[in-house]
């Protein structure tokens, strides 16, 4: 059994599945740490867009992170950024490293709210998204377990006895 996570036409039919919780969960906790302006923000929600997600976790999650990293952490968040970016002799040759790459260059990764925000997210958003979707797991393997109640069988009509042929004898005459 393979699973898609681009949307598709049966989007509509599906039922709730707990890798949408998942990918909701992550989406709406990484997008909510970082700077609303940055290139990666921008990045995360076209990744919203075009992988199934589900929209009330995304945004559930996103208005607790931003919430949290705008009232509360914003210095947590810009610390983590400098220690990653300066830090230490292994921060700095892994920072140099990862904003070197290609495309990562221009996610803006060199700012130190946007690295801060990104692992910050990743930090709270990867075990709240498998919890979540685990607890999901659970919570519908328990209800298939349960069986509805038994309910009375009515007995089936007997049928009807069936008459003889009519066997049909021709006479010569």
């Amino acid at each position: 059994m393979s699973v898609s996570i681009l949307k598709t036409d049966e989007d509509k039919k599906k039922s709730l599945k707990p890798y949408t919780l998942f990918l909701g969960t992550l989406i709406g906790t990484l997008a909510g740490c970082l700077p609303l302006l940055s290139p990666l923000f921008g990045a995360i929600v076209f990744v919203f867009a075009i992988v199934r997600a589900n929209i009330v976790c995304t945004v559930l999650f996103f208005g607790i992170s931003v919430y949290a990293s705008n009232y509360h952490y914003s210095e947590l968040i810009n610390n983590i950024g400098i220690y990653v970016l300066t830090g230490s002799d292994q921060t700095i040759e892994f920072s140099r490293w990862f904003t070197s790459l290609p495309v990562i260059t221009y996610l803006g990764f060199t700012n130190t709210m946007v690295m801060g925000g990104a692992v910050l997210g990743l930090a709270a958003g990867l075990p709240m998204a498998f919890f979540i979707s685990e607890a999901y797991s659970l919570w519908i393997n328990r209800k298939k377990e349960e069986k509805p109640p038994e309910t009375p069988q009515q007995p089936e009509p007997e049928p009807e006895p069936e008459e003889p042929e009519k066997k049909i004898v021709w006479r010569e005459k």
